[in-house]
């Protein structure tokens, strides 16, 4: 296992509940934009995944390198011309801010070859 400090990142976690029957033209306009996002100057990861119990409801988990770079990210038109998208077809957002002063990053490597006999 390898072992990285990172200071000053930013996390952001949420969840986006859209209106009934949204969620399948809601990936098409995901994809695009989780690709837009990664490669922005900044952001670390990001990351939006459908609910396996629900089609109307998605994760999101993005990492920002410090909140600066977060900021840069909420003006820039990708985020502001999606945004616009979803506040027509959502019902709620709920999204946690998670300020790291540490980051210990951990990694595994998984091989059939290093399976126990």
């Amino acid at each position: 296992m390898s072992h990285s400090r990172a200071d000053n990142r930013k996390y952001i976690i949420g969840w986006l509940t859209l209106k009934p029957g949204q969620g399948r033209d809601f990936v098409k306009v995901a994809k695009a934009y989780a690709a837009g996002c990664r490669k922005e100057d900044g952001c670390i990861f990001f990351e939006m995944t459908q609910s396996i119990d629900d089609p109307d409801v998605f994760v999101v988990a993005e990492c920002f390198r410090d909140p600066a770079a977060h900021e840069a990210h909420l003006k820039r038109p990708l985020f502001l011309e999606s945004w616009k998208h979803i506040e027509s077809i959502a019902l709620t957002g709920k999204f946690e801010n998670i300020f790291a002063d540490t980051v210990i990053a951990d990694s595994a490597i998984f091989s059939a070859d290093d399976a126990p006999s």
